[in-house]
């Protein structure tokens, strides 16, 4: 580009307002669109196509706008919904709209499928609503929403879970179970009302409870059948027993402590007799068996040390005591008075592979004397420690190892269990010495009244080391159950219980386990695993609360009565009164008819069932006695923990009663850690509450409000098949997720403010572009019914993050604003994107409705139009509706077009790449001031393209696609095309080929409503700033009614007429538009010409007739003075003072003024960023006034100082100082506008003199210059508007410009202007090929880059596949381990039940040979 034209370019680009950088400026012909020039704008990365919409927001909002002529035909999006959730606020509104118009009720009802039942339990929780439970009830929740979307009949009882262990300090058994119920009913409220904010959906209006008759009756029913199937019995077994509870409890009622830490000890038994002879006879009488135990109390208690027959045992000498641990100081472990006595020799047995780690354990050296396999100890005698009584060796099973203690277990069959198994097996006593509070009976003799967990622990420790038993005393931290209630340590003791047995229906229960769909699947294994090793279960609890055993029991004998007729009694009493009755009716109310004249020989028992047996019997009282659930449940769902627990015990009464699980599919969750991974707790203080999340905490700013959906979203995004993470940091995620999509469905509202559903076009019409979004929304929502038909949420999460969010909005929604907002209210383009647009808000609200239920509703409640059903009746509600059923015909789509618009996109993005890298470079603003090259060397890529290119709808054309204003498709790529290209990049595809992308600047000019450059703008005479499609579609908007009252505009010529149908033709893709813009008449180019050169501002020089009077007045002013002077000297020599005087008080007023005026002009240089070239003229400025005003001052001082006019010649020096001032006057001025003109030149001519000749040169007619004048107000109007975006960048390159001008205007003389700028030019050009070859080296290091990232990418994700082979394999083996482990179980206890019947065998034997010896004798 020429110096001159550039000079012209700035000189008509400059205002008054203040600076901002925007887009590139609309005139006729580009400025530099060749890169080579260095010539670029600067721009924010994310700007597109936003700059009309902007514009008109604006002035709907009130705001002063210079360009709002078009803004009533931009087609803004318009909507109720809020882009603020205001979740405190809006959610219970909507809960109270479902509440009050039962919509869980009345969609349940109006569906046609079959009953969807999911389970609630299990019944019991101790504490507050955690995020445990809202985990648990949201999942709940998205299952039972997501069926009744599929038209099922979903029916969904609440349990509300409450137990107080405060109540448990009631003194009597009525008050406790009255203060139990009341705190029950009180904790129920609360409940509800938290789960109903979670936005949970149930009968909230019939939960049930277990404290409920009904339900109590159900269980004594259950109960009854299994003691009727003889699954019940009653026995004296040892159980987990809490001594602070003062009951037995259930394997699921504990809780195992990781840092209990117990008094273990090192304890010797002596032995009185060997099994054989002379196997230890030289080492009696010193020999003893060495046990070691974590439970010292229990010794009392001991009847026999069991050894593993398998293991090879060793008789070692202790020698030389290496230190003595009750001497060195350490009070935690003891060294017992047996290894420093001085009685002989000691001899010891222990296991052989033990020897070493007992040596430096006990700190002595042993010597293996002899070893033998541990079947030769069996009936070893030896000498109680503490009663003194002879005990026997015994064999016992695999539980006996070497991992830890000696190889040796000290067997207590009444305090655990495998010591019972053993002394089922031998026959031994089952001593249990301990009440119920934990102490030692009067059974254990000087012990009696001790805690066993207290004084009673260390006093056999204690009594073990005066007699010479004790080798080591030491604290042993290990896992040890709680009490899961009081959070007190637990014991096992034998006591009299209430037993079901397992071994009769365990067989059928591992069936059942088989047939039962488990989510996760590992959790088959889990439940197997603990189903097929259960031992007999332990029913009876010694509380005063829960349901009776319905037992009574012989006040003589013991005797128990339970019998069909006395359960069927008591239950008839229950479903009446509670069971509360139990209590206070006498035993002969509770007896049946039949044994009430008895009733003085019985006595009702004390014991309750366990709480487990009450959750596991709510299948029976909930699901098989309401009439709208089924039987069994399609889904039972609760924590990982519940496999000991709900799942097993509702499995056991299930199979135990009917033969059949009580479930088809069983769901298993984690729990909620903190987000570092740690168990939350509130001595730690990172417990996240649920109730805070949704409502917010005191302090806002830490614990914000972010409402149920937020929450909800949360849940949905967890892989809950796992332990999951909560914490301030995710939530603030998920908050963001949550606005972006919330974001996404007002965008689709907002922009169907004026649609109907009846404008919906036929599919077959649509652009492509418009096929392939819907093929994409089909197959996404394909995608999420499977899913949610798998359960896996979180993939659904990933799907609407990845879709509506990432792929929808930064795709089909960024491309779709320019057809929705300029592209004609009537057009097909905007009435083919709104039928995508519907079908995209359709599909989604029922997508996150079971996930985001308010956020769905709250969508619908502010739908711009109404949706009828299939039966005609209206939608009211988003659940009205059902799941879209599967479209063929959005799947119909060639998959060649699917291909390759896919790799459209991914090219796309390759261009965005490059698009940024220009608007780095400061070559463009947004995208919409590009032009796209393409080059495809696969000449079928290339036709495909050109397809896109020359489409008949302007939606697929890929413009369009990329955002831009033009894309050109080259047919061959050539040096020429490569060097005069800046911003350049590839895109490889192997479906494509390479294809080459330049992006330069757009052609033409920018039209003012659409901001697309195109070549037609400028040429239709009545809207000279819009461009063809844009001109072809204002008509058809409707006006704003502010413009009714609006001066009428000139009638409508036929020229305008004729542009008009070329316009439209143009829209339809009708060819030779552009004869039909040029100007047809002189009229219309001068008017062109008029607009194209007349100044932009108007504000720098004077406009005015005053202006330019003042102008003239002070050039006459000074001239007159100049030429008057000499002559005033010559003829009138005594009127030279005054009339100097006046003249130069009359210049001096005038030059005051101008001065003002010009000081002005100089501010306004100064805030179009000319700071130092505005500073000049400011100095410059100021020196005529100056000049005039030290002339006045000489001139005064010449008359008022007497003495000096007496000594000088006055003429002389009034001549001098007139002559001095005039020229230096004259010379400020001429220097003034020369700076002027330098600054501001259009064509060679100043500014000012065209300015004042234009001013005052008339018009040829009052019409046409009123019309004229109308016509530049508008155009002045519509630049202004540009100029207050874009003076940053032009006056930035001015200044750039004056630089490069005024440095060569220095050089040699012989050299001129035009020249020197060229060959700067020139030079700058070769630096910028410099820097674009750089950067292509850059760019080939970045794709090698890349490439080794792909490679990367590549191995990572082999790695990631062999990765899930194993975890499958380890699956699949673990399962395979499982079931085998089930099977050894089984052959264990077969083999167990083989041993137990050969011992009674072998006693039935002895006892037959006795009676027949006996008769024998006889």
């Amino acid at each position: 580009m020429e110096a001159a034209s550039c000079c012209r370019v700035f000189s008509t680009q400059r205002c008054r307002f203040p600076l901002r950088r925007l887009a590139a400026p609309p005139w006729t012909q580009p400025f530099c669109t060749e890169s080579s020039g260095g010539f670029v704008s600067h721009s924010l990365s994310k700007r597109r196509s936003r700059g009309p919409v902007m514009a008109a927001k604006k002035a709907a909002q009130g705001e002063k706008q210079e360009d709002g002529k078009y803004k009533h035909t931009v087609d803004l999006p318009k909507t109720t919904f809020g882009l603020r959730a205001n979740s405190i606020v809006r959610e219970p509104e909507l809960q109270k709209l479902w509440e009050e118009n039962q919509v869980f009720k009345r969609v349940s009802e109006r569906n046609t499928g079959t009953t969807f039942v999911l389970h609630d339990g299990p019944p019991y929780a101790n504490g507050d609503l955690h995020m445990g439970h809202a985990l648990n009830k949201i999942l709940k929740d998205f299952i039972n929403r997501y069926k009744l979307l599929q038209n099922r009949k979903v029916s969904f009882v609440p349990v509300l879970k409450s137990m107080d262990k405060e109540t448990l300090n009631a003194l009597t058994p009525i008050k406790l179970r009255q203060k139990a119920a009341k705190f029950a009913k009180a904790t129920v409220d609360t409940q509800m009302k938290s789960f109903k904010r979670y936005g949970v959906w149930a009968d909230w209006d019939n939960p049930y409870l277990t404290l409920s008759p009904e339900y109590e009756a159900a269980q004594l029913e259950v109960f009854g059948q299994m003691v009727m199937k003889g699954y019940i019995y009653r026995g004296r077994k040892p159980v987990h027993w809490s001594p602070s509870s003062r009951t037995a409890l259930a394997e699921a009622e504990l809780e195992y402590s990781e840092n209990h830490i117990s008094r273990s000890i090192y304890a010797a038994f002596r032995i009185t007799s060997p099994s054989k002879p002379e196997m230890l006879d030289e080492f009696l009488p010193n020999v003893s068996l060495v046990i070691w135990t974590t439970t010292p109390w229990t010794i009392p208690a001991n009847a026999a040390v069991a050894v593993n027959p398998e293991l090879t045992y060793a008789v070692a000498e202790v020698q030389s005591v290496l230190v003595s641990e009750s001497k060195s100081g350490d009070k935690q472990r003891k060294v017992g008075s047996i290894l420093s006595s001085e009685k002989g020799k000691l001899f010891v047995i222990v296991a052989s592979d033990l020897v070493t780690t007992l040596e430096s354990k006990w700190g002595v050296k042993l010597v293996v004397q002899k070893s033998f396999p541990g079947s030769a100890l069996e009936h070893c005698r030896y000498v109680h420690p503490v009663n003194g009584n002879e005990c026997s060796v015994v064999l016992g099973g695999d539980y006996i190892t070497t991992e830890s203690g000696t190889g040796l277990v000290h067997t207590a069959p009444g305090h655990g269990q495998e010591d019972y198994i053993t002394g089922l097996k031998y026959g031994l006593p089952i001593i249990s010495p301990v009440d119920d509070e934990g102490n030692f009976t009067a059974e254990a003799g000087q012990f009696s009244g001790m805690s066993v967990l207290g004084a009673g622990n260390a006093a056999v420790v204690k009594y073990l080391d005066e007699h010479y038993s004790l080798i080591l005393e030491e604290p042993y931290k290990h896992k040890y159950p709680y009490d899961w209630r009081s959070k007190e340590p637990t014991i096992f003791r034998a006591t009299e219980q209430w037993f079901a047995s397992v071994d009769g229906f365990r067989n059928a229960a591992m069936d059942a386990i088989r047939q039962v769909t488990w989510v996760p699947s590992q959790a088959e294994n889990r439940i197997v695993a603990m189903t097929s090793s259960r031992s007999d279960w332990c029913i009876s609890r010694q509380r005063t609360w829960g349901v009776p055993i319905p037992v009574f029991y012989h006040v003589d004998s013991q005797e128990p009565l339970i019998t069909e007729e006395t359960i069927e009694h008591i239950k008839a009493i229950v479903s009446k009164k509670g069971s509360d009755a139990w209590w206070y009716m006498t035993t002969e109310e509770l007896l049946p008819e039949k044994y009430r004249d008895k009733a003085s020989e019985y006595r009702k028992g004390t014991d309750t069932m366990d709480v487990w047996f009450d959750s596991g019997s709510s299948w029976a009282a909930v699901l098989a006695k309401r009439d709208d659930l089924n039987f069994p449940a399609d889904i039972y769902l609760e924590g990982s923990d519940q496999h000991r627990g709900w799942f097993q015990s509702s499995l056991l009464t299930s199979i135990a009663t009917t033969g059949k699980a009580p479930y088809s599919s069983v769901i298993t969750h984690g729990f909620v850690l903190d987000e570092k991974g740690f168990k939350m707790s509130k001595s730690i203080g990172n417990v996240v509450d649920p109730e805070k999340i949704i409502v917010g905490g005191k302090n806002q700013r830490e614990e914000p409000t972010y409402g149920a959906d937020v929450l909800r979203l949360w849940v949905s995004s967890v892989d809950y098949t796992g332990d999951v993470l909560v914490g301030q940091q995710i939530l603030r995620q998920m908050a963001d997720m949550y606005r972006k999509l919330r974001g996404t469905m007002r965008f689709l509202l907002s922009n169907l403010h004026d649609w109907k559903l009846d404008n919906s076009m036929p599919y077959n019409d649509l652009p492509k572009i418009d096929k392939y979004a819907l093929f994409q929304l089909e197959t996404v929502v394909a995608s999420m019914k499977d899913s949610y038909e798998n359960y896996q949420f979180y993939k659904v999460y990933q799907m609407l993050q990845r879709f509506a969010i990432v792929g929808l909005s930064n795709f089909y929604l960024d491309v779709a604003k320019d057809r929705l907002y300029v592209g004609g209210r009537v057009s097909f383009t905007r009435k083919s994107c709104q039928t995508v647009l519907t079908a995209h808000l359709l599909y989604l609200v029922r997508a996150i409705a079971p996930i985001m239920p308010h956020l769905a509703e709250d969508v619908w409640q502010n739908l711009p139009f109404q949706y009828t059903l299939q039966d005609g009746s209206l939608a009211k509600f988003v659940f009205d509706l059902q799941w879209p059923e599967k479209n063929e015909e959005w799947l119909s789509i060639p998959r060649d077009d699917v291909d390759f618009l896919g790799v459209v996109l991914e090219l796309r993005s390759e261009v965005n790449k490059i698009l940024e890298s220009a608007r780095t470079g400061k070559l463009i603003g947004s995208s919409l001031d590009a032009k796209v090259y393409l080059y495809a060397e696969s000449s079928d890529t290339a036709s495909k393209l050109k397809e896109l290119s020359s489409a008949s709808n302007d939606a697929d054309e890929l413009h369009r696609l990329f955002i831009t204003s033009q894309v050109e498709l080259l047919p061959t790529l050539n040096e020429e095309t490569t060097s005069s290209v800046s911003y350049t990049g590839k895109f490889s595809d192997p479906r494509t080929g390479d294809i080459w992308i330049g992006v330069a600047r757009a052609d033409g000019a920018k039209c003012e409503r659409c901001w697309n450059y195109t070549r037609d703008v400028g040429s239709l005479h009545d809207h000279p700033t819009l461009c063809a499609r844009c001109y072809g579609v204002i008509d058809l908007q409707p006006q704003p009614a502010a413009a009714a009252g609006a001066e009428a505009r000139p009638a409508r010529s036929p020229l305008r007429r004729r542009q008009r149908g070329a316009a439209m033709a143009h829209e339809r893709g009708g060819a030779a538009y552009a004869n039909a813009m040029a100007p047809t008449s002189e009229e219309d180019a001068l008017f062109i010409d008029l607009l194209h050169e007349a100044p932009l501002s108007g504000h720098r020089e004077p406009r005015s007739i005053v202006g330019g009077t003042l102008y003239c007045i002070l050039l006459v002013g000074f001239g007159a003075v100049a030429i008057s002077s000499p002559w005033i000297f010559v003829f009138a020599p005594e009127m030279i003072t005054p009339l100097l005087c006046s003249s130069n008080v009359i210049v001096l007023v005038l030059t005051g003024i101008f001065q003002q005026y010009w000081v002005h002009q100089v501010r306004k240089v100064r805030l179009q960023g000319y700071y130092d070239f505005s500073q000049k003229l400011k100095r410059i400025a100021r020196l005529p006034f100056a000049t005039i005003a030290f002339g006045t001052a000489l001139m005064l001082l010449i008359m008022v100082w007497h003495p000096l006019l007496q000594i000088l010649s006055v003429s002389l020096l009034l001549r001098i100082a007139i002559v001095v001032e005039v020229t230096c006057a004259g010379c400020f001025m001429g220097l003034y506008i020369w700076h002027i003109h330098k600054y501001n030149s259009l064509d060679g001519q100043p500014d000012i003199l065209r300015s004042l000749y234009s001013a005052l040169r008339p018009s040829s007619t009052l019409e046409d210059r009123r019309y004229y004048d109308a016509r530049l107000s508008d155009q002045q109007m519509a630049l202004l508007q540009y100029q207050r975006e874009n003076i940053h960048y032009l006056s930035e390159e001015v200044l750039r410009l004056q630089e490069c001008l005024s440095k060569y205007q220095r050089t040699d003389a012989g050299t001129t202007p035009q020249v020197d700028l060229a060959h700067l030019l020139a030079s700058r050009d070769q630096e910028l090929r410099a820097l674009t070859a750089e950067m292509d080296q850059v760019h080939s290091e970045l794709q090698l880059a890349r490439g080794l990232i792909d490679e990367k990418d590549s191995e990572i994700q082999r790695i990631r596949v062999s990765n899930n082979q194993y975890v499958e394999e380890n699956d699949r083996l673990r399962a395979i381990l499982g079931e085998w482990s089930a099977r050894a179980a089984k052959l264990e206890r077969a083999l167990e039940a083989e041993r137990v019947s050969n011992v009674e065998l072998r006693k039935n034997i002895a006892k037959f040979r006795g009676h027949l010896y006996k008769e024998q004798e006889a």
